[in-house]
């Protein structure tokens, strides 16, 4: 009972949380969940702030497409905090198939032996940008993160596909991660 309780608690909590966003975000912003729902929008103001909030980031001359290296820019934005709502519908399919609240959420996270806590990622510089089709792009980014206390930066390689909502993460290569300093 009492665990029941505290999902239907968290599920009540991610949705205050998501209103919030939505409306302190400006009317014009959207927040898409699933891949159902249309072009995202997000408004000028709010990806001005975006631009702001990662103006740490190098190597963004790299991306050529301004539409790409607008959604990319998002999409680190909420990685940044955690949030995935830029995940493409096929990311959502394999790895999410069946989710439609918090419960089944975690209960995912957990069989697939992900932390919902996870250490976040600054990304700090784009290393390269390649254009493998019309509709993919493959990013290869260099982030700082931290493991059981030990902070270090390293390479990854990202690839994004275009989809009605704009570019959306679709995977990365475990062949190209890479530890590249680790940091004291």
């Amino acid at each position: 009972m009492k665990k029941r309780m505290v999902y239907i608690i968290l599920a009540f909590s991610l949705l205050i949380f998501i209103s919030l966003f939505i409306i302190n975000s400006n009317k014009d912003a959207a927040l898409s969940l699933n891949g159902d729902s249309g072009n995202e929008v997000v408004s000028n103001e709010i990806y001005d702030q975006i631009k702001s909030e990662l103006k740490h980031l190098e190597g963004l001359e790299l991306i050529t497409d301004e539409e790409f290296r607008r959604d990319l820019l998002i999409f680190m934005n909420a990685d940044e905090k955690n949030l995935f709502y830029c995940l493409s519908k096929r990311n959502l399919q394999e790895n999410y198939s069946g989710v439609t609240n918090v419960e089944e959420y975690e209960k995912k996270l957990k069989e697939r032996d992900i932390k919902a806590d996870r250490t976040p990622y600054v990304f700090l510089e784009i290393l390269g940008f390649k254009k493998l089709t019309n509709k993919k792009y493959q990013v290869d980014v260099l982030v700082k993160t931290s493991s059981e206390g030990i902070h270090y930066k390293m390479k990854n390689r990202y690839i994004f596909v275009k989809e009605d909502r704009g570019w959306m993460y679709d995977t990365y290569d475990p062949n190209f991660i890479e530890t590249v300093e680790i940091l004291e």
